[in-house]
Order: C-alpha cells, then structure tokens, then sequence
C-alpha cells in the first residue's frame, strides 16, 4: 500500500512540476503551437485528477479507514456497493466496529445482510453488547433475530438496549 501511495505521490508531483513549466512557457512573450501543446499537456491531466478525487474521494477515504483497521476492502469494491444500493460508509463502520470488540466478520456476511436490508447498525451493537454475557449473539443470530423483529425485545429483556433511538430499531 506505501508503494502504491509512492507512485501516486511522485505522479502527482511529476504534473504539478509540468504545470508550473507549463504556466512559465505560457508567459513567455511569444506564444506558439508548443506553448499551447505543453499548457493542454500538463493542464488537462491535473484537471482530470481532481475530477476523479472528487468523484472518488469518498470511497478512497473510507478504504483507507478500512486499511487501517486492518480491514482490506478496495474502493473500487466500495463503488460497486453504493451502486448496488449499500451504504458504504455503514458497512465499513459496523465492520471495524466489530474488528475493533475482537468480532471478526466476513465483510462478504455483512453486505450480504444489508442487501436483503437488515439493520446492521442494530445487529453489531448487539453483538458488542452481549459479548461479555454469558449467551453471546454471533453474526447469524443476531441477523435471524433481526430477521424475525426480536433482537430490539431480545436486548431490552437482557437491559442491554441503553437508548430508544429510532435509529437503532430495525425498519419495518
């Protein structure tokens, strides 16, 4: 990944230095055809880069919190996910918040359960929060339950569920 982030550093640098050149010749006092080959030359690719970072930026930010977490998930795959219908930023924070409690889940279950809709906010709190009680919910428990509606019943009856935030509730 740090040679990745090398290369990118060094292109980056290689078109802004073209740039600055570009923008000297360009102020010469006799423009000509190469001065405006070299100004397009260097000009449209930066303008192209920071389309695509735009564009992009979202999904390259959250793969990097993915990475650091040490949760491998590439932005391409991000992108394919927020076009099939998944929030990318949930599914990468409900994946590192159940790396982080030592709850270590297939990236591939999770999206698979947000495909069919299920709340995985709601899922990987419970699952955090009954790890330490002596009837911890694994992933597929927690999902079957969702999927019936008792995990909400399931928490309050263990006084594991701290809020009535609507948010935390499974949508119906």
């Amino acid at each position: 990944m740090s040679q990745t982030l090398n290369r990118v550093g060094y292109a980056f640098g290689f078109l802004l230095t073209g740039g600055l050149i570009a923008y000297k010749v360009s102020q010469s006092r006799e423009p000509n055809a190469v001065t405006a080959l070299v100004v397009i030359l260097y000009t449209v690719p930066i303008i192209a880069l920071l389309l695509v970072l735009f564009v992009v930026g979202k999904y390259i930010s959250l793969s990097i919190q993915a990475y650091q977490a040490q949760i491998g998930i590439s932005p391409f795959r991000l992108m394919r996910l927020n076009r099939a219908g998944i929030d990318p930023i949930e599914l990468v924070h409900s994946a590192i918040r159940l790396h982080m409690s030592h709850l270590d889940t297939p990236i591939s279950e999770i999206e698979s359960e947000m495909k069919m809709g299920r709340d995985i906010h709601l899922i990987t709190t419970a699952m955090i929060a009954t790890k330490s009680t002596s009837d911890p919910l694994t992933f597929d428990r927690a999902c079957g339950m969702d999927r019936k509606g008792q995990l909400d019943e399931y928490l309050k009856n263990a006084g594991l569920l701290l809020s009535e935030d609507p948010n935390l509730h499974a949508q119906t």
